[in-house]
């Protein structure tokens, strides 16, 4: 391929600061970043499971999310929330020579899994599955010499639903309205949380100095958590480490980036860098991210319920649910471990379906608990 066809492609799929924007920046002014309205997947070759054998994310379903997030991000430019200002018309392709990378948003999506699960209740069979929902929207810079994509800034945004149905399955109708639903209310946070007043210039983003990184490297599962969610066990360690990720964002404003977690990244022992496949309109990308400066541990450190009933014979069942979960390592002001508990009052032969979810709720909530604790150290730690 010409050179100047590659540079085309990169414009098309990124976007690109305008020559303005680079001659601005030395004054502080706001980086110009192009958001092309489309939505990328990680890419797989492996084939389709059996709880998800068509695709959740199809062409209809990404263009909806892209058509989102555009309206999310004009409004919070309109209103001065974005610490760059936005461009969403193709205004032709203008670089500088010496200038290596361009630089624009894209959106991933970083999980559009399912984990299902089947039950019997007074002879009739139903299908319950959660349905993972991870959008990552992400400034990055595309080389133009490779067509390589780093990862500059993240904010990351998971959550889940729950699709049920009659019978041994939920059809895909099912689970893509339910996946957009659980879209569409995170997108309704999407923030930069940024500092009033803080901007990124386009220097700043050549250089790659958005501040210290964080990253969440490892999530543990007590014994008896990992023996309540089975099988969707690395599902649910990806979902967790996603929401503290989104909530420790928002509230400190540091650089993110994605958990590397769940096998879709891996480590280029040569370079240091993680790096995926990521697909969309214009092929194939890789993305990569450096391995973030501060790595974070979560560890969801015990589950337990009981049954406080007052009386065996009773058809209604009162139970208390409760679950703890650590973060390390602990910045002054954090608490390192945090619990919670539930109550719940229901029939007594619909105990055992209902407990993942009141545990998903459970833990979901602490992961956000936690990464939405002040500290006062904003850097400094304990020990």
């Amino acid at each position: 391929m010409k050179k100047t066809s590659l540079f085309f492609l990169l414009f098309l799929f990124w976007g690109i600061l305008p020559r303005h924007a680079a001659a601005a920046a030395p004054g502080g002014a706001p980086a110009n970043l192009s958001w092309a309205n489309e939505v990328y997947e990680i890419f797989s070759d492996s084939p389709p499971t059996a709880a998800g054998a068509a695709k959740i994310a199809d062409d209809t379903v990404k263009q909806t999310l892209a058509d989102e997030i555009g309206m999310k991000l004009r409004a919070l430019d309109a209103q001065g929330l974005l610490p760059f200002k936005l461009r969403t018309e193709s205004a032709g392709y203008e670089t500088t020579a010496a200038r290596e990378q361009v630089m624009g948003l894209i959106a991933l999506i970083a999980d559009e899994s399912v984990s299902a699960r089947s039950y019997t209740i007074g002879g009739q069979d139903y299908t319950k599955e959660f349905v993972f929902c991870g959008l990552d929207l992400m400034i990055c810079s595309a080389s133009k010499t490779d067509g390589s994509v780093r990862i500059l800034y993240t904010v990351p945004l998971r959550g889940y639903g729950i699709a049920r149905a009659e019978g041994r399955s939920v059809g895909i109708e099912a689970r893509r309205a339910e996946f957009v639903r659980v879209a569409k209310t995170l997108l309704q946070d999407l923030s930069f949380a940024q500092k009033k007043g803080r901007v990124f210039t386009v220097d700043e983003l050549d250089l790659r100095s958005l501040g210290e990184s964080y990253q969440v490297k490892d999530i543990l599962l007590s014994a008896k958590a990992a023996e309540l969610f089975g099988g969707a066990g690395g599902k649910i360690k990806e979902l967790l480490a996603g929401v503290f990720t989104s909530a420790y964002q928002k509230t400190t404003g540091r650089t993110v980036f994605p958990p590397a977690l769940g096998g879709n990244w891996k480590k280029d022992a040569a370079t240091g860098l993680w790096s995926t496949e990521v697909a969309g309109g214009m092929g194939r990308r890789k993305l990569t991210m450096p391995e973030a400066e501060n790595p974070i541990t979560l560890e969801v450190s015990g589950i337990a319920w009981k049954d406080i009933s007052r009386s065996e014979n009773t058809a209604l069942v009162n139970m208390v649910y409760r679950a703890w979960m650590k973060k390390s390592p602990v910045e002054t002001g954090e608490k390192a471990e945090l619990d919670k508990h539930i109550l719940h009052n229901y029939a007594r032969f619909n105990m055992d379906e209902a407990r993942d979810d009141i545990f998903m709720e459970l833990l979901t909530t602490l992961a956000t608990d936690l990464g939405s604790q002040k500290s006062s150290g904003q850097g400094k730690r304990k020990g």
